[in-house]
């Protein structure tokens, strides 16, 4: 019962995290559409991992480093993007996409 319930807030932390990106406003709600797109696919990856496996040692460490690995990516998406703000002098994602070329 409990991992319906952690698949089904999983499943909506993924649609919460598309509809945040589909919406495409400023740059501060799409980094945190992309965490909870992120989250929630690691909830609906590993959860069901963590209950079916036999190996709970190998699952929980696997979710460890996806998580790390998350985290990194999220520390250079930051930057980048604190970067293309700072040179456009804007948030709006509109704006950030004269930057191109």
């Amino acid at each position: 019962m409990m991992l319906l319930v952690y698949t089904l807030m999983s499943a909506v932390l993924v649609a919460v995290g598309i509809f945040g990106l589909a919406s495409r406003g400023n740059a501060a709600k799409i980094l945190i559409s992309i965490e909870l797109l992120s989250s929630g696919a690691v909830g609906l990856v590993f959860f069901p991992m963590l209950a079916i496996s036999r190996s709970f040692v190998f699952s929980q460490s696997l979710m460890i480093l996806f998580l790390s690995v998350d985290g990194v990516t999220l520390g250079i998406t930051i930057a980048v993007l604190l970067m293309a703000v700072k040179r456009s002098e804007t948030g709006d994602m509109n704006k950030l996409n004269e930057l191109r070329g």
